[in-house]
């Protein structure tokens, strides 16, 4: 199952992607994954979700996900590509077993994780 079969279209709109629509692709050691990204600007965060399809050598396909919440601008609000690289280097970071989430909680985690940032620009907008 891919993302769009684990995220309902009401946590989609909600977190802000851009329906179900891949933002960018990424390439980590030869490993080549498809990016869903969105952001919180009040809140300066950046939100993740990492695709990728493990094939294994007798012919098995496996789907792995991976999560994270990161600060600072995206790869748009920069003026070169290599003014970008903090934030592609935050996207490899989040290409690793650390991040990695079973596929039926994913919903759970991003609609976590957009209620705990728009908390947070509460808290920002009251200061």
């Amino acid at each position: 199952m891919t993302f769009p079969k684990w995220v309902s279209l009401e946590a989609v709109l909600r977190a802000g992607f851009n329906y179900w629509e891949p933002s960018l692709g990424l390439d980590k050691n030869g490993k080549k994954c498809t990016v869903y990204h969105t952001k919180f600007y009040m809140g300066n965060a950046n939100l993740v979700v990492l695709e990728y399809l493990r094939e294994h050598s007798d012919g098995y396909k496996r789907r792995e996900f991976f999560f994270r919440t990161f600060p600072g601008k995206h790869s748009g609000e920069y003026e070169t590509l290599e003014e970008a690289e903090p934030f592609f280097e935050e996207l490899r970071k989040t290409f690793s077993r650390k991040y990695r989430i079973p596929g039926k909680d994913l919903e759970e985690r991003i609609l976590q994780s957009v209620k705990e940032i728009e908390s947070e620009k509460v808290t920002l907008s009251q200061n």
